[in-house]
């Protein structure tokens, strides 16, 4: 006589889950992530993004193109706004609204990379973007109130959006001085939302089923979420670029503000500051190595007579011809500086 098998292992208790009980717990994932959710839920991730944005730029110092991808954040929100109300504005007004506003997002994007990488000048690129925009809208206009076709609809939109999105990724790459790791991920995070709309574009010209979006298609809310994800990556990554070149230019101000600092205006070599800081410096390696330092002061003669016969800026002349032949006798190790007046100093190390 054959007994029967209960539950998986053997001593397992009551709460021990199977595969049948994995399945309802995906099955039921998948009907909380279905595609309504998931566009809701981007819809609140990106006005986060908005908020965030515009905080940032009313609050902070920031560069140019950040204002473009505020923007954008704002399009975006409003053209998802205008999509999910057509239930309350009907769809012809939802597609007149929604359309040129997520078109208007991806100009923008595109608009604030030119802007921040400082090649918005281009003309013949704006004018394809422009004219890839303005033909979207017109033909997406045409198959909703001239031959009413979704499909097409659908095709045309997403191709006007990977065409002016494509040019973003590909022109900071190509025309950006130095390659930027950050700048990689904005580009990685735009190609993903590239590459999800000409899926969707493809789809809709192959199967009319896919022309739903809150259809429970598998391919449709993966695709959803890739492309909600590349464009919160691209988001991010620009803020860390501006953040990047904010740090940039600090330290180059600070570097910047140390030359003057220890450097004379007039004849260009090392004031009192800059004399010490190269003291400090020399006399800690003569301390450990126990090589000598010299320490030289001249001043010149009959210099205030200089001033009063032919001016000052012929004496000011006279001490950058004297600074300069100093400099010209000098080693590179030793350090030629302005004491004050006439009056120079010199170290001069071993």
């Amino acid at each position: 006589m054959r007994g029967r098998r209960m539950g998986g292992n053997a001593g397992a208790g009551p709460n021990t889950y199977g595969d049948g009980d994995d399945n309802r717990i995906w099955e039921a994932a998948m009907r909380f992530l279905d595609v309504a959710t998931i566009a809701f839920i981007g819809l609140l991730l990106h006005g986060a993004l908005g908020l965030v944005l515009l905080m940032t730029y009313f609050t902070r110092q920031t560069y140019p193109g950040f204002r473009s991808w505020t923007a954008s954040q704002v399009f975006w929100v409003l053209g998802s706004a205008a999509f999910f109300s057509r239930a309350w504005i009907g769809e012809p007004l939802s597609v007149l609204l929604s359309n040129p506003l997520f078109i208007l997002c991806c100009l923008f994007i595109r608009n604030g990379m030119a802007r921040f990488h400082g090649y918005y000048g281009d003309r013949r690129a704006l004018a394809a973007n422009l004219a890839a925009a303005a033909s979207s809208v017109v033909i997406c206009y045409w198959y909703k109130f001239g031959d009413d076709n979704v499909n097409m609809r659908i095709v045309w939109h997403s191709l006007g959006l990977s065409f002016i999105l494509a040019c973003a990724v590909v022109e900071p790459l190509v025309r950006s001085r130095g390659r930027s790791p950050v700048q990689a991920v904005v580009s990685t995070g735009l190609a993903l939302a590239v590459a999800c709309m000409l899926a969707r574009a493809w789809l809709a010209w192959r199967n009319p089923v896919y022309t739903d979006l809150f259809s429970q298609d598998a391919m449709l809310r993966p695709m959803l979420l890739m492309s909600f994800f590349g464009m919160v990556i691209a988001v991010f990554g620009f803020i860390a670029l501006t953040h990047e070149r904010m740090e940039r230019d600090l330290l180059a101000a600070r570097a910047s503000l140390e030359q003057l600092a220890n450097t004379d205006d007039l004849t260009g070599l090392a004031n009192r500051c800059g004399l010490a800081q190269a003291a400090r410096h020399d006399i800690r390696l003569a301390r450990r190595y126990g090589h000598p330092v010299s320490f030289v002061i001249f001043d010149l003669d009959h210099f205030k007579s200089v001033n009063d016969t032919h001016g000052h800026a012929v004496g000011d002349e006279v001490l950058v011809a004297i600074a300069g032949r100093c400099s010209a006798v000098l080693r590179d190790t030793d350090t030629l500086a302005r004491w004050g007046g006439e009056e120079f100093a010199v170290l001069m190390p071993e």
